[in-house]
C-alpha cells in the first residue's frame, strides 16, 4: 500500500502542535489492512477511527469495515461487512452514526455504531469521487465534489441531504459572487464549516489548457444564501510534510511542530 493507516496525527489545541500516535505490531500484521490506500476512506469520532473500502489488486472494490479505538489500540472489525467501495468518503454524525457516501456507485448508507449495524439511505444523484463531506446546523450532510467518477469533466453542482427529513439527496447549483477573480472548478478539496451556515472550501486541484494544477484560491460557500465567495484568506503553498492551521481571528497562517511516534 501507499499509504499507513497505522499512524495518527493528534492536533492539540492549547499545545499548537501536532503528536503521532502508533500502533502495536499486532495491529500492523493484520493482512486485511494491507488493502487500504488512498481508495479507502475514514473519519473519525468519539475517539475511535473507522475506516472502510478500499481495493484490492485486481482493483476490486472491497466491502472491509473496520474500528481502532485509539484509547486502547483495539482492533475491531464488521463480520458481514459493507457493500463495496473505494473512492468513497466517510463523515461521523455525533454521537451514534457513521455516513459512507460516494464513490464507484451512487449508494449512500450509515454504520449505527451502537447497534454495529449499516442502514440504506438515498443515493446520490452523480456518482461523485471522493466528495468532500460537511455536517452543518446539526441537520444537513452536504456533498462536495466536482468529478464525475471515471469522468475528467467537472461538474458544478453539491448535494445535500436532510437528516431531519426523508432520505434524499437535493441537488444544490450555487450562486457566485460577482466579485470573484476565480472561477470555481476545484475538485479534491476540503471543507470546514466555520460558522453556522458557511463553510470553507480549502486546497484541491483543477483543470487548465497545461494540465491539472493546484489551485490558488480558497473559497466560502454561504448555505442560507446558496452563495460561493472568494475567501480573503492569503494563499499558501503547503509542503506535504508540513502540518498548518489558520486562526480566523488573524490573517496568517501558522506552522504546527510536529513530534514523532509520542503518546499525548
Amino acid at each position: 500500500p501507499l499509504s499507513n493507516p497505522f499512524e495518527v496525527f493528534i492536533f492539540s489545541k492549547k499545545e499548537k502542535m501536532c503528536q503521532t500516535v502508533g500502533f502495536d505490531e499486532d495491529v500492523i500484521q493484520k493482512n486485511e489492512l494491507n488493502y487500504y490506500s488512498g481508495f479507502s476512506s475514514y473519519c473519525n469520532g468519539c475517539n475511535k477511527l473507522y475506516i472502510s473500502g478500499g481495493q484490492n489488486q485486481q482493483e476490486i472494490p472491497l466491502g472491509h469495515f473496520w474500528t481502532i479505538d485509539l484509547n486502547t489500540k483495539e482492533v475491531e472489525t464488521h463480520p458481514t461487512g459493507m457493500n463495496p467501495k473505494k473512492q468513497h468518503s466517510m463523515i461521523y454524525i455525533p454521537k451514534q452514526y457513521v455516513f459512507i457516501v460516494g464513490g464507484n456507485s451512487e449508494d449512500t448508507f450509515y454504520y449505527d455504531t451502537e447497534s454495529k449495524s449499516f442502514v440504506n439511505w438515498a443515493p446520490l444523484n452523480i456518482k461523485r469521487v471522493e466528495p468532500a463531506l460537511a455536517f452543518v446546523n446539526n441537520k444537513y450532510i452536504y456533498a462536495f465534489n466536482n468529478l464525475r467518477i471515471n469522468e475528467k469533466n467537472t461538474v458544478i453542482t453539491f448535494e445535500r441531504t436532510n437528516l431531519r427529513g426523508e432520505p434524499l439527496w437535493e441537488v444544490i447549483t450555487p450562486d457566485y459572487e460577482e466579485a470573484m477573480t476565480h472561477a470555481f472548478k476545484q475538485k479534491f478539496f476540503s471543507v470546514c464549516p466555520i460558522e453556522k451556515d458557511r463553510i470553507i472550501f480549502l486546497g484541491g486541484n483543477m483543470d487548465n489548457s497545461e494540465g491539472e494544477i493546484e489551485h490558488p484560491s480558497y473559497f466560502i460557500y454561504d448555505t442560507k444564501n446558496n452563495m460561493v465567495s472568494q475567501s480573503l484568506i492569503p494563499f499558501k503553498e503547503f509542503n506535504f510534510a508540513e502540518k498548518n492551521f489558520f486562526p480566523l481571528t488573524e490573517n496568517t497562517w501558522f506552522n504546527i511542530p510536529s513530534f514523532n511516534r509520542t503518546t499525548p
